[in-house]
């Protein structure tokens, strides 16, 4: 209460009234043995009532007079209520007893249950975590953090809505504005750990951040920042926020000993140091610094300014066209690329797109275009549609300028770049994506998304963002490693963000089958890390070196990988099935893509088994080898055919056209290693078969054109010309012809 005073002497002056409200009518029962014929119901509800009043009073820490008030009503009614039962009902003092004690018990458990765990210590209500007290204080967050746990500070106060406030800050930029909305289901459920308390209904956003993550709903109510609540490292308007490293000119552990304010920001000059704490003994921290600090840094002379960008974007897609794109993304990208955050940018289906940064916006339009056939406005009123192309083309320029001052949003559109479908798609990939995947690595390095932020202090979508981007960038840099036979950007002992589980997809699409398709990210980034350890193991120069001398070695590195991806497919049955028919509400079933990346799994394993000379191995060995990958090159030919419209049309990532071709090269390596006669026919019959199938399905889908092309490529020049094949695939060639 702001008034202790005024409190103690209104709980008082209400705890008196109760009093000489009941204590007359007890007493004349007493005195005329007589309940008058009161209503024993009326009584024992307002014993009920004082229930969830004794929870309010006690968990806002309400002056003890207030505290107390409840308890006395409760009681009260309780003695008025055995009096009408004992006098009125002619109950017995054993039956009445008993139960009227009963009833203080429970009604005392439910008002203390209510009550439980709404105290937490100040640094716990600070950083809006729950406050796990399993013995005497420290709590487990004071304890990790080397913080004093104290119960000194009361609960947070709550603050008036106001229309709009605007303050100067130190460096003479205005501080943001804040919007306010409720929480989504899944937001509630992904935050049941956290401490309760009036603040937690609500989310802060800043107006008008540059961010894809920051995007909030139109609202008219605005409201002061409390600064308890945790902010963002990306919200901040025209400011980057860059990890600082552990072993740069900026020393963690000297930065640890200064003194940071309870924002946990120490300023000086003007930069502003945000302290994260410590994660197991590494210090955790941030350069926050204007973007105007990098105005003549080089090169800056790009080839368009950002507002000229903007202007030719909004000049190709009108705001309302572009809140139709969007809506498009997110039901049919966003459920299997998950890198925005649903809870800023669509939080109904009319998000709005001015609110997007211009890189970004551009490139979700590109992506968003080739669904606009299932939109029943833009069907018909998109005759001409833009150019996804020229769409690309703005959005890596805008991101371009985005270098020196990097946000999410720069690392979400580079992500996007990346996926977009390609130009010619006859030909393979350039080695641009493979730099331009390099950049975005060294971004995301650069936001720290190589850490898990799961103990920052920043609010918890915030977190959820971080850590899906953490593993976008992780799945897109291990499947191009793979396409194109790379070694991994990224090494293993500096990316350090535990797996992803439900509770970081924080929003819902709305969509009844939105559970269903939120597994594909958790099972692609699963299976990503098995293939993960495929390339380092079985295609690293010093492992293909050793391995490729050697049968039985590769045996021993493939049995616990191969293991792996079983078990795998064990876990995910809904993956290991074939595509399944088409999705309600929408048609469309992207979950094709991770199919066909467990498939490729196997295909690479099996691609190693076949590189030594078997002729040394047992045949038995080279009998079982040749089997298994007949196996699984029959399991990506039934998979292709099992494809439909639905799967065709809908979401691929990016690497799975590459992936196509990789099969088609591993028919092509098991019929020109064909050790007999019955196996070279039945090797080709495959690989024909494999080539008709593709030439059918390509024509109504780009990203089986560089599999045909591969595959015509060879049999036009002569498969026995062209490939030294064994004495058995010779054979079979000449019998077909060929």
């Amino acid at each position: 209460m702001d008034n202790p005073a005024a409190a103690n002497a209104f709980g008082t002056l209400g705890a008196v009234l109760w009093s000489l409200q009941l204590l007359p009518q007890i007493w004349k029962n007493w005195r005329r043995h007589d309940s008058q014929s009161l209503s024993s119901t009326f009584f024992l509800s307002w014993a009920i009532a004082g229930v969830p009043l004794g929870v309010y009073n006690i968990a806002d820490d309400f002056n003890i007079a207030l505290q107390v008030q409840p308890n006395i009503l409760i009681f009260l009614s309780l003695w008025t209520w055995s009096q009408c039962k004992y006098y009125g009902d002619n109950w017995g003092i054993k039956t009445i007893v008993p139960l009227v004690t009963s009833l203080a018990v429970v009604l005392a458990g439910a008002e203390s249950f209510g009550n439980r765990n709404r105290h937490p210590c100040d640094f716990c209500r600070y950083k809006r975590a729950a406050c796990l007290l399993p013995g005497p204080p420290p709590c487990e967050l004071c304890r990790r953090h080397g913080k004093k746990c104290t119960f000194v500070e009361g609960p947070n106060k709550r603050r008036r809505v106001v229309e709009r406030v605007h303050s100067p800050s130190d460096d003479g930029l205005e501080s943001p504005t804040y919007h306010i909305r409720a929480p989504s289901d899944a937001e509630m459920r992904s935050q049941s750990g956290e401490m309760s308390s009036p603040l937690n209904d609500m989310h802060f956003i800043a107006d008008g951040a540059e961010s894809a993550s920051l995007v909030s709903p139109t609202g008219s109510q605005r409201e002061c920042p409390d600064v308890s609540m945790p902010a963002s490292l990306d919200a901040k308007l025209n400011h980057n926020a860059q990890v600082i490293g552990l072993s740069g000119e900026s020393d963690p552990y000297l930065l640890q000993l200064y003194q940071f304010d309870e924002k946990d920001e120490c300023e000086f000059q003007q930069l502003r140091i945000r302290n994260m704490g410590m994660d197991d003994g590494v210090p955790v921290q941030f350069m926050l610094q204007n973007n105007s600090l990098a105005s003549r840094a080089q090169p800056g002379d790009f080839e368009a300014s950002e507002s000229d960008i903007r202007n030719e974007v909004l000049n190709m897609v009108s705001d309302d066209v572009g809140t139709r794109l969007l809506n498009l993304f997110w039901r049919y990208v966003q459920p299997y690329f998950p890198i925005l955050s649903v809870e800023y940018i669509m939080n109904d289906k009319n998000g709005d797109p001015s609110t997007l940064p211009t890189s970004l916006a551009a490139a979700i339009y590109g992506h968003a275009l080739p669904f606009c056939v299932f939109d029943d406005k833009l069907c018909v009123d998109v005759y001409t549609p833009p150019s996804a192309d020229r769409l690309f083309k703005l959005a890596w320029m805008a991101a371009l300028s985005q270098f020196h001052t990097p946000s999410l949003a720069t690392v979400q559109t580079m992500l996007l770049l990346i996926q977009r479908r390609p130009t010619n798609r006859h030909v393979a990939d350039t080695p641009f994506k493979w730099v331009m995947l390099a950049d975005t690595v060294a971004l995301a390095q650069c936001l720290g998304l190589n850490l898990d932020p799961s103990d920052w202090s920043i609010p918890p979508w915030e977190k959820r963002l971080r850590r899906r981007l953490a593993w976008a960038v992780y799945v897109q840099d291990r499947w191009l490693s793979l396409n194109f036979g790379r070694s991994s950007h990224i090494q293993e002992c500096d990316w350090d963000v535990s797996s992803l589980g439900p509770e970081d997809f924080g929003g819902l699409s709305g969509l009844e089958d939105e559970p269903a398709i939120s597994k594909h990210f958790l099972h692609l980034a699963s299976l990503t890390e098995i293939v993960s350890k495929i390339q380092l193991n079985m295609f690293s120069v010093k492992a293909t070196r050793a391995l490729s001398k050697s049968l039985e070695a590769s045996f021993e590195v493939a049995r616990p990988l191969r293991i792996e991806l079983a078990q795998w497919s064990q876990d995910h049955p809904d993956v290991g099935e074939q595509p399944s028919p088409a999705l309600p509400h929408h048609g469309l079933d992207g979950n094709g893509s991770l199919r066909l990346a467990y498939i490729t799994a196997k295909v690479a394993v099996f691609k190693a088994l076949l590189r030594p000379k078997s002729n040394e191995a047992p045949a038995e060995a080279r009998a079982a080898l040749r089997t298994g990958a007949m196996a699984v090159a029959r399991e990506m030919y039934d998979f292709l055919a099992k494809l439909g419209p639905h799967h065709l049309e809908a979401f691929w990532h990016s690497y799975s056209r590459v992936n196509f071709a990789i099969a088609s090269n591993f028919i092509v390596l098991l019929f020109a290693l064909s050790p007999t006669l019955p196996d070279a026919e039945d090797a080709l019959t495959l690989l024909t078969q494999w080539r008709s199938l593709l030439r059918i399905k390509s024509r109504s889908c780009d990203l089986l054109n560089l599999s045909l092309l591969r595959l015509d490529a060879t049999f036009v020049a002569g498969l026995g010309k062209l490939i030294e094949l064994t004495p058995a695939a010779a054979e079979a060639v000449l019998n077909r012809k060929l």
